[in-house]
């Protein structure tokens, strides 16, 4: 909750009394109960001055909010008070029919969990739905809705196609919304559906407005259109005199660090690229001072450290981050998890980067980094050098995904990925004490070779027998009952029996 406390932007708020409200709400919900009071008092201020339509409706969840407060506070006369005052709101203005909640109240409830985590975020699409099936037309429910759906940790659960008709949807039902303009316009941009000159041309329209009237809101999607579309130093130049602009604006800051990250991503020369790291690391480093709970700052961070030679101060912003990993919510905790998986790559330290790739995968919510570290051990069991392998297929087949399909037409490959299964049984089979091997796989672009060794542990040999060579076939020489069917006698445990039974052992 602490961490979501600061990213809470006025600006990103549909409406006044919501920013009150969730202020409210995440006051209370740290402990400071004077606070909560003081923002949820403006937020009933701001709908008395308002006198809406919709205020009876809004006051409903504004006094429910201090009926919770009051609870919490051991005030259970006045808690009681203001939950006579919402039975009171609900007579005067009911749901419409078929809706469990008024479309005020799941509309209001969809805005603050869009704040939140992942499950959160997938609950908030949910409610916002739910808002509009009542109010269909109603532009604070389709830019919630929108928003939500193109949030990169939900949108892998739907078509490109979905969220491009929603935020088409959003954006015009509020044509005013730099907001909602920048982001359809570079998710239309990303699926080549608009002419590049036009795109360019509103892009920068939507540059000039912001810069005229301050709002930032959609400045985040104009620049990451033109580091994607036009170039890098053009979004640095731009980000550059945004910053000037607002010198004293956080969110302009950040972005010019952003922009500054991307180049030097993307950059070859050295010098150059240790130079905007150095900038970057400034600028990232004082928003780490303004917002210490912010996660996605500090990997950032880490990132740049790595090309200004200071691996050492990356690794302790990661140790950081781990040791207060609990805290974190099960998706950002595979995001944490997956970068430093990366870090760890970077290091040259790659079974404990394969690691912490394992621990995300082990996470039971699906995300973009679970996704891309399930690919990433796929492909360590396809190549069968980590000492993790058996592991790793254990943790793919509990979340029901093959380790061992092999994605290569090559026959050749093919018949190497078969010889690593049939190593992983020997593997096995020698941890139980059956016998050792070693086994090696040489490959040219002509031909390949294979090499396996056996030796019978409990004859203690010292002989290597060589059972395989250039194989068409696999032929087991050096043991006295070749049939796969009788390995599995003899005191193996069960574990190991499921694993061997999904192995398959011979050649294509």
């Amino acid at each position: 909750m602490k961490r979501n406390r600061v990213d809470v932007d006025q600006e990103t708020c549909t409406w006044r009394v919501h920013y009150y409200n969730l202020l409210g709400y995440i006051h209370q919900a740290l402990g400071s109960s004077t606070e909560a009071l003081m923002n949820l008092n403006k937020a009933e201020s701001v709908i008395q001055e308002q006198g809406t339509e919709e205020a009876g409706v809004r006051l409903q969840v504004n006094k429910a909010n201090l009926a919770w407060v009051y609870f919490h506070l051991g005030e259970m006369e006045k808690s009681k008070e203001y939950l006579e005052e919402v039975e009171r709101l609900q007579q005067m203005h009911p749901a419409p029919p078929g809706c469990t909640l008024h479309p005020e109240v799941s509309g209001e409830k969809g805005w603050t969990l869009v704040k939140f985590d992942l499950s959160k975020k997938c609950q908030a699409i949910d409610y916002f739905k739910m808002a509009l099936k009542a109010q269909p037309d109603r532009k604070e429910w389709h830019k919630g809705l929108a928003v939500v759906m193109s949030k990169h940790s939900v949108q892998f659960k739907f078509t490109p196609e979905q969220i491009v008709e929603q935020l088409k949807i959003a954006h015009e039902k509020d044509l005013n919304s730099l907001f909602l303009h920048a982001r359809y316009l570079l998710k239309l941009s990303d699926q080549k559906k608009v002419s590049s000159e036009n795109t360019e041309r509103e892009m920068q329209d939507l540059l000039e407005r912001t810069l005229e009237t301050g709002n930032l809101e959609g400045l985040h999607f104009i620049q990451r259109y033109y580091s994607k579309e036009i170039s890098f130093d053009k979004a640095v130049q731009i980000a550059e005199r945004v910053q000037e602009k607002f010198p004293s604006s956080v969110k302009a800051s950040k972005l010019l660090a952003d922009s500054y990250k991307w180049k030097v991503y993307n950059m070859e020369g050295s010098e150059e690229k240790e130079i905007f790291a150095r900038k970057a690391i400034k600028l990232y480093e004082e928003a780490v001072r303004h917002n210490p709970h912010s996660y996605k700052v500090k990997i950032a961070l880490a990132s740049m450290y790595r090309y200004v030679n200071n691996r050492e101060r990356s690794h302790e912003i990661y140790q950081q981050l781990l040791s207060e990993i609990k805290d974190f919510s099960p998706d950002r905790q595979q995001h944490i998890y997956y970068n430093y998986a990366f870090h760890l790559l970077d290091c040259r330290r790659y079974e404990e980067s394969i690691k912490y790739n394992m621990k995300v995968a082990k996470i039971p919510i699906d995300s973009v980094d679970k996704q891309k570290s399930i690919k990433i051990l796929q492909k360590t069991v396809r190549k069968g050098r980590s000492r993790h392998c058996e592991e790793i297929l254990h943790i793919l087949e509990r979340i029901h995904i093959s380790g061992l399909k092999c994605h290569t037409s090559s026959k050749t490959n093919k018949q190497s990925f078969h010889l690593y299964k049939f190593a992983t049984i020997l593997k096995i089979l020698s941890e139980v004490g059956k016998f050792s091997f070693s086994c090696s796989i040489w490959t040219n672009q002509t031909h390949t070779n294979y090499s396996l060794y056996l030796t019978n542990n409990p004859a203690n040999s010292l002989s290597q027998q060589r059972c395989v060579n250039h194989p068409p076939k696999l032929q087991l020489t050096s043991l006295n009952q070749p049939t796969p069917g009788l390995w599995l006698q003899g005191g193996i445990p069960e574990s190991k029996v499921n694993l061997l039974s999904h192995i398959p052992l011979t050649l294509d």
